[in-house]
């Protein structure tokens, strides 16, 4: 019976997306110009960097500006180490950077590469091209008010063998074992940040539009990539790994007795050399002589990577004089439990930490990785659902901002257009400090993406990263100014777990951890000895308030506040510490309830159809929407004399089809859809019939505005005991309330 209703369920899906009501969504090139009714470039300051370099705060947790004021930042990551990057006109990039600062950006990535590796290329050459790119985006953005953050490294390309390494393949782990990469590196940051750029006429080093410098993208010696790391490297660590243990030890021989004769493959003493456990063991705490070696492994590992990027900061901050805050990375580990902490810790010899995390539902196919094809399956998955899966479910690092360096529900997940809305509740309630969404690097809107160049099935497949559409950039403009304006209140610390470095290289278990395993009767042995708290906490307790992790503290100075009022297992609900944003998620709904922003978040049918909020009730019994009603004055909605409507749903080509079917994730049998037709252009954005009260008695009129945020017509209101009603428009997003008078 169970599968029965699944494939019921399924076939329910699919008459949905066939039968539900639709509107075009025009995608045409926003033309920029005076009068339109939503526009939040207003909130940019008139040059990135006018006030001086971003600073950290007096705590260390969040931005200031040159003249320490608190800043925070809407953002996006655009990468110009490909094609569209490398082409577009300074035209071009000024429509581009216009267009993100109407709807709120004022922080973009720009993801480069610094390096050649095209083969007959040199180690040591330098990527010109880059540079020249990379400056002229610097120099528009800051014209929009839009700071920029530097990206110029990520292990992802094969090695040339020009390049005279000895490897082959992908150079993963290589940047903090071979001095002739680490050299060429710092050649690389040099031409990078010391040159002079034409357009502004400051060196990237002393342009404080740079607000941030990553020293790479997205790799550690404790990912899943450390297993395949083999040649010269693999034999130069595990040299390294011998030369650590004599001198811990005094000999070899002392390391093996101390390890209880526990070996490892490759261990040969008479080369000087000791082999390296892999990953997976370093995912649990373990006893005995081989938990001391992997301990022993462990600590030299995160001491060696430490190791790299302090020199790497000291490079940046001293040799070359770069003045902007520092990041080493933004990865992860194969055991987040076990490793997060220590990675983290790794990156404390820098300004800012950073995790690129993604969600979305399961899409399966040959070209998954980067296209969308007839045939391919699906499984989608709202987060609303499954709150773990929140990227801005973070453990934040106590003394230090925390940025996702790359976000997105990634296509073709469903359920995408309550990623803002979520992002912006959470972000604001726990101190996250900003999210580059993944990704902005076309010019403006982008039509529903088709790789032109080949067929499936006789059907063009539909590229799959692409942040410029309606169900995310579209959703920007009412999440943008509640989050930069703080409008949403921000959480006390209900965690602050005090952790050793020997605790973390032993693979302690903290007591809270990003997406963990909650277990509740947790064996006590897998905790620190001497903390506070022997059992892990629920990880839904990341959604109720700030959750900090302190590195070289007592584990004994652990506080955690009882949330047993905030969050019921048992009732599918958590809540804010704050009271602000209530999330029921096995009904999969979420409200925020801030005096100057409030909305609904999800399957508002299953959650009764009505939300009755402090100054707005709406009413819909939409199967899926967003629906937030945001002060755009700054004024609490009771009294706000300018306020933007927002509406969010299901967006999908014109012609998209997808039928019931069942397939094979990870050895288990799953109840998805198949894409029958991908469609083409426009987007069709499934329309969210309602109804709104919201209690304000200055409201006198409603304006129905286009995609580009300029008006198309007016909206009926109805004024009664100082409560304005309207019925949501089923063919636009975007509704703006005001007294009636001209913006000011």
């Amino acid at each position: 019976m169970k599968r029965v209703a699944l494939v019921l369920a399924a076939v329910l899906a699919m008459a949905v997306i066939a039968w539900a009501r639709t509107w075009d969504f025009d995608a045409s090139a926003d033309p920029l110009k005076p009068g339109a009714m939503l526009d939040l470039s207003y909130l940019n300051e008139k040059a990135a960097g006018e006030k001086g370099f971003i600073r950290r705060s007096a705590d260390g947790e969040s931005f200031v500006d040159g003249k320490g004021d608190p800043i925070r930042f809407w953002a996006v990551i655009g990468r110009i180490d490909t094609g569209a990057g490398e082409t577009f006109t300074d035209e071009q990039l000024e429509r581009h950077y216009a267009f993100l600062a109407k709807r709120g950006v004022n922080m973009k990535r720009l993801f480069a590469q610094m390096y050649v590796n095209q083969e007959g290329a040199k180690l040591e050459n330098v990527n010109e091209k880059q540079i020249e790119v990379l400056f002229r985006n610097i120099a528009i953005a800051r014209k929009h008010g839009i700071y920029v953050m530097v990206c110029p490294f990520w292990a992802y390309t094969d090695v040339p063998k020009s390049w005279g390494l000895g490897i082959e393949g992908q150079p993963w782990g290589g940047i903090f074992i071979d001095e002739r990469m680490q050299k060429a590196y710092r050649g690389w940051a040099r031409e990078f940040y010391t040159r002079v750029n034409p357009q502004t006429g400051l060196a990237i080093k002393d342009d404080p539009a740079v607000a941030i410098i990553q020293i790479q993208n997205e790799d550690s010696l404790f990912f899943w990539t450390f297993q395949s790391l083999k040649g010269p490297w693999k034999l130069a660590l595990q040299k390294r790994f011998a030369d650590w243990a004599k001198t811990k030890y005094g000999s070899l021989d002392k390391a093996h007795q101390a390890w209880q004769g526990a070996k490892v493959e490759g261990d040969d003493a008479a080369a000087g050399l000791l082999g390296l456990c892999p990953n997976w063991e370093f995912n649990n705490a373990q006893t005995g002589g081989k938990g001391r070696r992997l301990t022993d492994q462990v600590t030299f590992m995160a001491q060696l990577q430490r190791d790299f990027y302090a020199e790497m900061v000291t490079y940046l901050r001293n040799d070359l004089g770069c003045k902007q805050l520092l990041n080493a990375t933004n990865w992860r580990t194969s055991s987040p439990p076990t490793l997060d902490d220590l990675e983290r810790w790794t990156y404390s010899v820098g300004d800012v930490m950073a995790l690129n995390r993604y969600t979305g539902g399961v899409h399966k196919g040959p070209n998954n990785g980067w296209r969308i094809d007839p045939g391919d399956q699906l499984q989608d998955q709202s987060v609303l659902k499954n709150p773990t899966d929140l990227p801005a479910a973070i453990k934040q690092v106590a003394g230090f901002p925390f940025m996702l360096t790359e976000v997105a529900w990634v296509s073709p997940e469903r359920y995408q257009a309550e990623g803002p809305f979520l992002m912006a509740a959470y972000q604001s309630l726990n101190g996250l400090d900003f999210a580059c969404w993944f990704d902005a690097s076309s010019e403006q809107w982008s039509n529903v993406p088709l790789a032109t160049f080949v067929q499936v099935k006789g059907q063009h497949p539909m590229f799959k990263w692409n942040g410029l559409v309606p169900q995310q950039v579209g959703q920007f403009p009412a999440y943008a100014i509640a989050y930069r304006k703080g409008y949403i209140q921000p959480a006390e610390t209900v965690v602050e777990e005090c952790r050793r470095f020997e605790d973390m290289a032993a693979r302690k278990i903290p007591v809270v951890a990003e997406k963990s395993g909650f277990d509740p009767v947790r064996d006590s042995g897998d905790f620190a000895a001497e903390s506070s708290v022997k059992q892990e906490l629920d990880p839904l307790i990341l959604l109720c308030g700030q959750v900090k992790v302190k590195f070289d503290a007592p584990p004994s100075q652990t506080r955690v506040v009882d949330v047993s009022k905030w969050l019921s297992r048992k009732e599918s609900r958590v809540s804010s510490s704050t009271g602000q944003l209530q999330w029921d998620y096995g009904k999969g709904v979420c409200t925020i309830n801030a005096p100057a922003i409030q909305g609904v978040c999800g399957f508002l049918n299953a959650g009764g159809g009505k939300f009755t909020l402090s100054d707005v009730e709406i009413e819909s019994t939409a199967d899926y929407a967003t629906i937030a009603v945001v002060s755009l004055d700054g004024r609490p909605l009771s009294e706000s004399r300018r306020m933007l409507v927002q509406v969010g749903s299901v967006v999908r080509p014109t012609g998209w089809e997808e039928k019931p079917a069942t397939f094979d994730v990870d050895g288990k049998s799953v109840q998805g859809m198949e894409i029958v037709t991908v469609g083409k252009s426009p987007w069709q954005i499934m329309s969210v019939a309602g109804n709104l009260s919201i209690r304000n008695s200055i409201l006198r009129r409603g304006t129905v505005l286009d995609v580009n945020g300029y008006a198309r017509r007016e909206l009926p209101l109805k004024t009664e005991n100082s409560t304005v009603r309207l019925e949501l428009p089923q063919d636009a997003m975007y509704v703006v309330l005001d007294e009636g008078s001209e913006r000011k």
